[in-house]
């Protein structure tokens, strides 16, 4: 639409006293004169402070400099003061009767440059928007930043967070009701139910009313995200707002039931959800960013998994904390038995998600997930959520996958949905792109955990020789891909001379062989187990990483282990240790190994300690893409939206399933009582004395 061709409004000003408001008014009007005459708006300025011939004068000047600059403008007092309400319905009814949509401002309200033209073009796309409302600093759900109506903020920051989120947000949503500061009505709407309600005078809560009035005959209310008005609140009813508050709410309430849910349904809906986010993503980078590390994975016992989780959490507080606000989440006596008693004495630390009030920039969980609620659970309590992903033996093993019915949903749903994934490998990267085309803005990186020889214990003082029969110490659990139980009775029939200690055998009782259970042994005595053997078997046929590689390595001890890709990355990143790794594809190789080695008393090369790529390294990668997701929002926003619907889809569902199942549980629990009911009226006297008058009834009706 150009020139001066659209249908017209009508811009709709009470004042109150405020002799200083006017003046401001005044100014900002005349440099909107171009805006107004281009979209055909007239100006009413209504006074209801009669006597004030200050005011008057003012308001009278305001109109002749518009018309001046060819903006229709009037000027109107109230022979009594009405209130604000009474003041407002004097404009409506004005735009109702010339067949006018209405912009109702308050006095202490300035729309920015091109708002007032952007809620028209918003207005009259749709015929049933009744309402739109632009951006504000001060407008309850129209606020900009969401946080902004608790914390005075200056027009620079509030600019920042409206010039920011105008960029991801889209450019109008729904919203429950609209504020009325600043509040474009519809012609349609006036003339379909009304005006303003006399019974809110002098004001508050008017404007709730209306649009809920309207609502029930289809009009929604609409909010323009790229329109900003700044409102100085500086008078609007002032102290007695909570009075007011209280008295016309309960009127409200009591009118439109559905009022309260709508606006906490706003509140938790999807808009809303994301709308947090982009805020947060703002306050990131105009001060720094916030990390959740949820540790609350961890137990009480050792395990690869936790030993990495805690090594990186260390790590990544060491290096991270002064240039992030960071919340560790997890029980303290768990992280204390981790040895992170230290590391966690300058951060914050959680022992429940619940405690989270608002979104971090960052959540990083550092093991994978194995259901669904371990997905989701980080999807209001980040921007940007991040996964350490290990392996998907337990999807790719189906036996496995069957002790675990939601992990394929789960790991699905992170691949469609994390705003990172972080691989202990190239090569479970790969597998796991492979089987789950992960969504392409998802940003991927691999984080090899430590090689560094000096990053892991060390070595006791050696047990002098011939104390004890040498053995083979065969690494891995009681699952299958393993390969501990077929690999332990190899080697008993082929080497009988060692004994072998295995973590995870299940075959048959053999006295040389010693069998522990993975995870119920402590650090020490695993550490004695790589300690004192002569060499150490490693043959499991499915890895992400493989810790017992760089132990035993550690150790100086050779390690003989399965050939797979992992391997081959872990050996890449020594130079003098490489003589320590061995692979073999099947037994016969796996014999000539061990044997090639007693030939050589499993003598080991010296090496040095500073072999491999330390924690650092690994926590390197695990920053770079936080980098990386911050500086190319444009990419990863729209992934972040993603997520959020669905989520809301998936809580939604969910949350049918619930209901269906308390409907169908009330039906059988009715239809139990029921039966019972009958069964009781049946074994009274009087049902066995009238049993001939039924059959004889039952007889009559079939007759007819």
């Amino acid at each position: 639409m150009s020139g001066t061709t659209k249908q017209p409004l009508l811009l709709i000003i009470p004042f109150y006293r405020g002799l200083d408001l006017a003046q401001k008014q005044h100014r900002h009007l005349v440099a909107l004169a171009d805006e107004l005459h281009r979209s055909a708006t007239d100006v009413v300025l209504v006074n209801d402070f009669p006597g004030d011939e200050e005011l008057a004068a003012e308001l009278q000047a305001i109109v002749g400099d518009l018309e001046a600059k060819g903006v229709a403008a009037r000027y109107v007092a109230n022979d009594v003061n009405l209130g604000f309400v009474g003041s407002a319905n004097r404009g409506l009814l004005e735009a109702l009767n010339a067949k006018q949509d209405a912009l109702l401002l308050n006095s202490d309200c300035y729309p920015e440059p091109g708002c007032i033209e952007t809620m028209i073009r918003i207005a009259r796309e749709e015929e049933t928007t009744g309402f739109v409302i632009p951006r504000s600093n001060r407008a309850t759900l129209a606020t900009v930043p969401f946080w902004g109506n608790k914390v005075d903020l200056s027009p620079e920051e509030v600019h920042y967070y409206f010039d920011f989120a105008r960029r991801y947000l889209p450019e109008q949503q729904t919203v429950p009701t609209a504020p009325g500061s600043c509040m474009l009505i519809r012609w349609s709407v006036l003339a379909t139910v009304g005006v303003f309600d006399e019974i809110y005078a002098p004001g508050y809560n008017e404007e709730n009313d209306l649009v809920m009035r309207a609502n029930r005959v289809g009009f929604r209310a609409i909010m323009a995200n790229r329109a900003f008005a700044w409102h100085d609140e500086s008078v609007s009813f002032g102290g007695t707002k909570e009075t007011l508050e209280a008295k016309r709410g309960k009127i409200l309430r009591s009118r439109y039931p559905e009022y309260q849910l709508a606006i906490a349904e706003d509140e938790q809906g999807h808009d809303r959800r994301f709308e947090r986010m982009i805020m947060e993503v703002a306050r990131a980078k105009r001060e720094r960013p916030t990390l959740l590390i949820d540790m609350s994975i961890l137990d009480r016992h050792h395990n690869g998994t936790f030993l990495l989780a805690s090594r990186l959490c260390r790590v990544l507080i060491e290096q991270l904390g002064s240039g992030m606000e960071i919340t560790v989440l997890g029980d303290r006596g768990i992280l204390d038995f981790h040895g992170l008693t230290e590391t966690i004495q300058n951060v914050n630390v959680y022992k429940s998600a619940s405690w989270i009030s608002q979104p971090f920039t960052f959540s990083f969980r550092p093991a994978q997930p194995f259901t669904l609620h371990a997905v989701s659970t980080y999807s209001d309590d980040a921007v940007f959520n991040i996964f350490l992903m290990l392996d998907i033996i337990a999807y790719d093993c189906l036996y496995l996958e069957v002790e675990n019915p939601e992990l394929a949903p789960a790991l699905k749903l992170m691949a469609d949905v994390a705003s990172a994934l972080i691989f202990i490998s190239a090569s479970a990267q790969q597998t796991f792109e492979y089987r789950f085309q992960p969504d392409e803005r998802q940003a991927h990186s691999v984080s090899l955990p430590s090689t560094k020889l000096s990053d892991y214990e060390a070595p006791a003082a050696a047990i002098p020789a011939g104390e004890q029969q040498p053995y083979f110490f065969v690494v891995g659990n009681h699952f299958d891909h393993k390969m501990v139980t077929p690999t332990t009775e190899f080697l008993r029939a082929t080497f009988p001379r060692y004994r072998v200690k295995t973590l995870g055998y299940h075959g048959k009782p053999d006295e040389g062989v010693d069998s522990f259970t993975a995870g119920e042994l402590s650090d020490d005595q695993m550490q004695g187990l790589y300690r004192d053997a002569t060499a150490i078997i490693f043959p499991s046929n499915y890895e992400g990483f493989g810790f017992p590689t760089v132990e035993s390595i550690r150790w100086g001890k050779h390690v003989i282990q399965r050939r797979r890709r992992v391997g081959m990355e872990i050996r890449d990143t020594y130079e003098q240790a490489q003589s320590s790794l061995h692979f073999f594809d099947d037994f016969d190789e796996l014999r000539t190994i061990v044997a090639e080695l007693e030939q050589r008393s499993f003598a080991v090369s010296d090496m040095s300690l500073a072999e491999g790529c330390g924690w650092e390294q690994s926590v390197q990668a695990i920053t770079d893409v936080m980098a990386a997701l911050l500086g190319d929002l444009d990419r990863h926003i729209p992934l972040v939206d993603k997520r959020i619907r669905t989520m809301e889809w998936l809580a939604v569902a969910k949350q049918a399933g619930v209901n269906e199942a308390r409907k169908t549980y009330a039906s059988s629990h009715d239809e139990q009582a029921a039966q019972r009911e009958l069964a009781a009226i049946k074994a009274t006297r009087s049902w066995k004395v009238t049993a001939p008058l039924r059959k004889l009834a039952t007889f009559a009706r079939r007759a007819k």
